[in-house]
């Protein structure tokens, strides 16, 4: 008798038998004792099963119950065979729940149940991140921060569209509050979350569940199918040059009147803030700009710029050299008084104590020397927007301003540019 002839004893099974593989056909029994499976449609040619792979067990105190165990692919960390047990009380529920497993591998949309829940997962995900700058991993986490606390609880497999709708909704109506910062400690019940915050939260959740589906915990991504929410972005303002020298005339009597100057030269917060006295150059003018002043989980902390144009030399001009002087010289007197060792402290914009002013009172006492001037109250980053109209009025090329400023030349036509009415006149004269 050839090889294609000979005959498996009846009693022997092949390895595998009574095991279901997902995406196979449904076994049927041929003479001879062997299961052979009419294949399906994904993987014609597969292992042979058994027609049945349920076992029924008996209990001692005499309770049926019925399993199944599938196959439902391989580890990918370890490459072994995984396989997926479930026990059920009459054999009807164990068959219906087998055809279902083998309709969700047709259909593709088969993926292995978990209990993780949303805000474990959003943790894990952030947690995998790499190379995310300490304040931006801060900023996603308060981003994040409002769908922890309303779905956290929800098992990711369960979340759908409408459970981000909810919080979108509820998010833009003012019913909940974004988590803030203020004074270096976190709080709830801040303002109203604009658009472009709720666009960037419901981004942060898309791309985790993107994440999820790669992982098989979830079909689909039901965050691609939330809309997202429209609005004009919070348009930036800019002093006039009147302006600008009505502020510089109240600013430059104030004991911080070299940290002023550096605002109104364009410099952010964080980069006046945690500037310090060696990196300025007060013999050859000049201002060395490689740190900055950022909040990570409530405190402040000094970090790296941003981005490599962020770290830069920016010239003094006289007025703006005479108030660093100033500040200088006033800090040591201040220390003398208090007792403090040193001559000069350790940063720029530093209290009577000596000791970082925080970047939120920097923003405060912004405003109050504004209501001082007598010039109309805008945010402290809007003095950047000024500092780059002004040079660009004045015929400053586009790429100095974009470089004095630590921004490519588009970021800086984009965002920082604004035209005022002298300019548009200017404009109506010539046609």
């Amino acid at each position: 008798m050839g090889p294609r002839h000979r005959r498996r004893h009846p009693g022997r099974r092949r390895p595998g038998a009574g095991v279901a593989l997902l995406g196979q056909g449904v076994p049927r029994p041929v003479p001879g004792g062997d299961q052979r499976r009419v294949a399906g449609p994904r993987d014609r040619g597969a292992a042979l099963v058994s027609a049945e792979p349920i076992t029924k067990k008996t209990a001692k105190d005499g309770t049926v119950s019925y399993w199944c165990r599938i196959d439902v692919g391989l580890d990918p960390a370890t490459g072994k065979r995984r396989q997926r047990r479930s026990s059920h009380k009459t054999m009807r529920e164990a068959r219906a729940w087998l055809a279902e497993r083998r309709v969700e591998a047709a259909r593709g949309t088969y993926v292995e149940r978990t209990d993780t829940t949303v805000g474990e997962y959003l943790d894990q995900w952030l947690a995998g991140r790499q190379n995310l700058r300490p304040s931006t991993r801060s900023g996603y986490r308060l981003a994040l921060a409002p769908y922890v606390e309303q779905l956290g609880g929800v098992p990711v497999r369960n979340l759908n569209r409408r459970h981000l709708e909810d919080v979108r909704d509820r998010l833009l109506s003012g019913e909940l509050r974004k988590v803030g910062i203020r004074n270096g400690s976190a709080r709830v019940g801040g303002k109203p979350m604009s658009p472009r915050s709720v666009c960037m939260g419901l981004g942060l959740v898309q791309q985790a569940l993107d994440m999820a589906v790669r992982d098989d915990i979830v079909v689909k991504n039901v965050a691609t199918y939330v809309e997202r929410p429209t609005g004009d972005a919070k348009a930036g303002a800019a002093w006039s040059a009147e302006q600008v020298e009505a502020f510089r005339a109240v600013a430059l009597d104030d004991r911080l009147a070299g940290a002023w100057a550096l605002s109104l030269l364009g410099l952010r917060r964080g980069e006046v803030c945690g500037l310090r006295w060696d990196r300025v150059d007060l013999d050859a003018g000049l201002v060395h700009v490689d740190s900055t002043r950022v909040y990570v989980a409530g405190e402040e902390i000094s970090s790296k710029p941003k981005t490599r144009r962020g770290v830069r030399t920016v010239p003094l001009p006289a007025w703006a050299l005479e108030a660093l002087r100033y500040t200088r010289s006033r800090q040591a007197h201040e220390r003398a008084a208090a007792g403090l060792p040193g001559h000069v402290g350790e940063y720029v914009a530093e209290n009577e104590v000596g000791a970082p002013v925080r970047l939120e009172w920097y923003s405060d006492a912004f405003a109050r020397l504004a209501r001082e001037a007598g010039v109309p109250v805008i945010r402290l980053h809007d003095a950047r927007h000024t500092s780059v109209t002004l040079m660009r009025a004045k015929g400053v090329p586009d790429a100095t301003t974009a470089a004095w400023h630590g921004h490519s030349e588009a970021v800086m036509r984009s965002t920082y540019t604004h035209v005022g009415v002298d300019a548009m006149r200017a404009a109506a004269a010539a046609l």
